[in-house]
């Protein structure tokens, strides 16, 4: 007996003898590459070691590691619930995986009050086969000994690539004057943002705030510079970014490429007002933004002249 299949327009017989043995080829094959052992965070059984330490490398007792742990592919132990083990003196904990299966492991709230884990709180996978007691997995948090007075914002500079500089000015009075043009610049929160016709500072002390940028975009690319004023930048992938740098400030980073429509995200620790404060600014960078282009800004800056820009969480 043969099946009959229609591809494109044309009618093909496939008997189906043939047809099962495909069937069967690609179950075997999807069952190959999702098999236990090709799991990434895999464990084949046993006990599962792991330890949880601050930013100084010392252990955080009492932690709670929430996890769960796949019995098969298709479920999971415990009727889909799941364990928990619990850091010793040491920030040391131990998993009772016997029955082997994958893992995954989350810390589900900030530690004790006295630590903070990033984001949402997932932990990254694993390689369970390199796992013993001497060489446990490293859960990394954040131990807070004060929150500091912050300034925190947002704002969106949408311009005119045509090579003209603008001066971002975090502290400056904010006035909302939606859909309008200042010279070339959109003014979503005018008083932030000064023109400066020049590209660069002439005289010390000649523009004022916090951070300057320039674009130039030509009809096949794109170059833009952010400068701090009176300060530098440190571009930045920590996973806390709760202590900014000491030194290491560089004043100037340049970007650029072809392509319009991509969108660069880069984070950066920066020193600003002749270099007494310290803050951290996430950019995203649109070289075409409607009929311009645009750069956001989400910042912390550090009021008491320190380094410490730990945001309290509410």
């Amino acid at each position: 007996m043969n099946k009959i299949l229609k591809i494109g327009g044309i009618v093909v017989l496939v008997p189906l003898v043939s047809l099962g043995v495909v069937v069967l080829a690609a179950v075997i094959l999807y069952l190959g590459i999702t098999s236990p052992d090709n799991i990434k965070g895999y464990h084949k059984g046993g006990n599962s070691y792991g330890r949880v330490v601050d930013q100084n490398g010392d252990g955080v007792p009492g932690v709670e590691v929430v996890y769960y742990r796949m019995s098969s592919f298709f479920s999971r132990t415990e009727n889909g619930y799941s364990l928990a083990a619990t850091t010793d003196q040491n920030g040391f904990f131990v998993i009772n995986n016997d029955r082997g299966g994958e893992l995954k492991l989350y810390i589900p709230v900030d530690v004790n009050d006295c630590c903070q884990f990033p984001r949402n709180h997932l932990l990254p996978e694993f390689d369970w086969e390199i796992n013993s007691s001497s060489n446990p997995l490293i859960i990394n948090v954040w131990r807070v000994y004060s929150y500091p007075d912050l300034k925190k914002g947002d704002v969106l500079l949408r311009f005119i690539p045509d090579g003209r500089a603008y001066t971002i000015d975090f502290f400056a009075e904010e006035k909302v004057q939606e859909k309008e043009k200042i010279t070339g610049l959109y003014a979503v929160i005018p008083n932030r943002f000064k023109l400066n016709t020049s590209r660069h500072i002439k005289k010390e002390g000649e523009v004022f705030g916090d951070l300057r940028i320039w674009m130039k975009r030509s009809e096949t690319e794109w170059e833009m510079e952010i400068q701090a004023i009176d300060g530098g930048l440190i571009k930045t992938k920590d996973m806390f970014t709760n202590l900014a740098p000491k030194n290491g400030y560089t004043n100037t980073f340049n970007f650029g490429g072809l392509n319009f429509s991509q969108h660069i995200r880069e984070n950066f620790y920066f020193r600003s007002r002749k270099g007494e404060l310290y803050g951290y600014v996430k950019l995203r960078i649109m070289p075409e933004f409607r009929d311009d282009s645009a750069i956001s800004f989400d910042f912390k800056i550090n009021l008491e002249k320190g380094r410490n820009l730990t945001v309290e969480k509410k």
